[in-house]
């Protein structure tokens, strides 16, 4: 926290003011991520310029906000690491921008080539949520991480004193954003390595080495279509083929004719005031707290920095009743709470003999995931209640492209309606079939002896 932006977000508390009330505060946001009491800020919203013209929406979160971020990336990133591709040099540790420079010499020395030198649009303001929570989801994230995640992504930002809501993307400037962002576009980076595709990505610049100029078009054209099934496209203005005697600038490094020039250092302007030598204050802090802490390091690892094991609630009396409250589940028994225990630490429920549940408690267990076992007294198996993992990212792409097509949503229409219609109409069928054969039936009349 210390090396990333001193900064503060809506809350008006900068970093220094929140160092004098650390230990107090991060007690009490670990207390309120155990009890699932957190609540995310909106970010700190604002636009700078681009060098190309634009502008840049940049979010800034709350100093709160940006721990528990900051604990949620060291929590997934060996996770997103390993799914990385090799052509992916941004937000990474060990990779930075002279490695993809030295990635893309290592074909285009060889001349003569052709160069496709892609820009993504508006990329960080156009990440579906849906696609990035399903990438997350099939790599077996846990899911109080995957909750805590997706309160991150619809915070909304505030800008110019007005609340925004966002729908899609994630801030530039979060802690999470670069990790989320390369994790958005690995179906995209597989797909360009496995077609032979010399690929160097940094973010949303992309640039791919071909032999030839009929490869290139191929090569451009793959890409846009790939990167439309993310719901992404391209830059026309930033995106071209390159001819081997073409130079081309790829972050900040001259290329031209297999050769590569580094960018100058920027020289001091003579006319350039020296800067004024800071001022160290001896006074008081300006915030601080009225007990001494010590400096104590935490050797919980940062996975479960927030939530205790995960554990197994057995529900054994007789006529038990169980429900949800407060994020939590209570289980009662003749109208007194017995327990209650958090839903982010249970990882099932086991009910034995006769117990009852809430609608409120099945409904919240399917979609946290948590089995519902049902036992009978003598610990007989009878069966279970849970629900499958959510959609692939290509079943919800279709389902997203069918729901705008208008022919598709009409035959649809008509063929529910046609269904619901010869329902009616077989039923009616069967009542009238039904009435005539009692009709016709033959009454029994009694036998005297």
């Amino acid at each position: 926290m210390q090396r990333g932006s001193r900064a503060a977000g809506v809350d008006g508390i900068t970093l220094d003011l929140f160092s004098g009330v650390a230990p107090e505060q991060i007690q009490l946001l670990r207390h309120q991520l155990q009890r699932e009491h957190y609540a995310a800020s909106p970010a700190k919203g604002f636009y700078l310029p681009k060098k190309s013209g634009g502008r840049r929406l940049i979010g800034i979160g709350t100093v709160r906000d940006r721990i528990v971020q900051r604990y949620l990336l060291q929590a997934i990133y060996p996770t997103l690491e390993a799914s990385f591709a090799e052509c992916c040099h941004a937000y990474r540790p060990g990779y930075s921008v002279y490695t993809a420079v030295e990635q893309v010499m290592e074909r285009y020395r060889h001349q003569p080539t052709w160069t496709v030198k892609a820009d993504i649009r508006q990329f960080f303001d156009h990440l579906a949520w849906p696609l990035l929570l399903t990438q997350l989801e099939q790599l077996q994230v846990q899911p109080v991480l995957m909750r805590l995640i997706e309160q991150q992504l619809k915070s909304g930002v505030v800008l110019q004193g007005h609340y925004c809501r966002l729908n899609q993307g994630v801030l530039q400037g979060g802690i999470l954003s670069g990790a989320l962002a390369n994790l958005y576009l690995c179906e995209f980076d597989r797909r360009c390595l496995e077609a032979g595709i010399h690929l160097t990505r940094y973010g949303d610049d992309c640039v791919a080495v071909c032999g030839g100029w009929i490869e290139a078009n191929r090569v451009l054209a793959l890409m846009s279509d790939w990167l439309e099934d993310c719901f992404l496209t391209l830059n026309e203005e930033k995106t071209k083929i390159l001819a081997p005697d073409q130079e081309f600038t790829f972050l900040g490094h001259q290329f031209c004719a297999g050769q590569v020039r580094s960018p100058q250092p920027a020289r001091a302007s003579p006319d350039k005031k020296p800067a004024k030598p800071i001022r160290v204050s001896y006074g008081p802090p300006k915030a601080c707290g009225i007990a001494k802490f010590t400096d104590r390091k935490t050797t919980t690892p940062p996975d479960t920095y927030w939530s205790d094991p995960m554990t197994t609630l057995y529900v054994t009396d007789q006529g038990a009743y169980l429900r949800v409250q407060h994020q939590q589940f209570q289980v009662f028994h003749q109208q007194e709470l017995k327990c209650s225990v958090p839903i982010n630490q249970v990882s099932h429920v086991v009910l034995f003999g006769c117990c009852n549940v809430s609608h409120g408690a099945i409904s919240l267990a399917l979609r946290r995931r948590v089995p519902i076992l049902y036992l009978a007294s003598n610990g007989r198996y009878f069966g279970r209640l849970e629900t499958e993992g959510q959609a692939q990212i290509e079943y919800l792409a279709q389902q997203v492209q069918r729901s705008l097509d208008p022919d598709f949503r009409f035959n649809q229409a008509q063929s529910i309606i046609w269904g619901s219609c010869t329902t009616v109409a077989w039923s009616c069928s069967d009542y009238i079939v039904n009435v005539r054969l009692r009709r016709q039936r033959p009454r029994l009349r009694g036998w005297r002896i």
